[in-house]
């Protein structure tokens, strides 16, 4: 529920930000979609950090190439193979951090530092990002070359948000929806 979830994304957004990363920090996913891959995202949003979606199915080659040319300094990823899959394809310096444990790297729940007040923490820290903000950084399949990183903003975001909300209302107390696309995926 949103209740439960807001303290989790906050206190985690403090530590990213008490870990260093600063507004405009780029930071990767590369998870399966999972409630904590969405916390993850929106803790580093709350931080002012920039999200970059990866696909764990990419080619190596591919991967490494997104991993470089977003910037990316701290990467969540999923398991300790995963971190050995993608250890030789990241560059010195960056940061992985474990869904859950992984020998020699901090969780999520290692970065979270417990804040007092999670919604005032939320509305004062995230109120710095404004909506020309970039959000999240997303690459094209690289169907013509090489994938392309398409930089979208908070504001372009929430203008989409809100579009689809009046096209298609939902009403919570009787509507479910079904989500098929990977969370990693710009649809999703």
């Amino acid at each position: 529920s949103r209740r439960r979830a807001l303290p989790r994304v906050a206190n985690l957004a403090a530590g990213l930000r008490a870990a260093g990363i600063k507004p405009g920090d780029r930071v990767g996913l590369l998870a399966p979609s999972s409630p904590e891959w969405l916390i993850f995202d929106l803790a580093c949003l709350c931080a002012g950090a920039v999200t970059v979606p990866l696909f764990s199915n990419l080619s190596p080659d591919n991967l490494s190439w997104e991993i470089q040319d977003s910037g990316i300094g701290t990467l969540l990823v999923q398991d300790a193979a995963q971190a050995e899959m993608v250890r030789p394809l990241c560059p010195a310096g960056l940061e992985m951090v474990g869904v859950g444990p992984i020998p020699g790297m901090r969780t999520m729940d290692d970065l979270a530092v417990a804040i007092d007040d999670p919604a005032d923490w939320v509305a004062r820290e995230a109120g710095l990002v404004g909506p020309d903000s970039p959000a999240t950084i997303i690459y094209t399949s690289g169907s013509t070359g090489r994938p392309k990183g398409v930089v979208l903003s908070h504001g372009a975001l929430c203008f989409q948000v809100a579009g689809a909300q009046k096209r298609f209302p939902i009403d919570p107390s009787t509507d479910l929806g079904l989500s098929c696309l990977p969370m990693a995926h710009v649809f999703e």
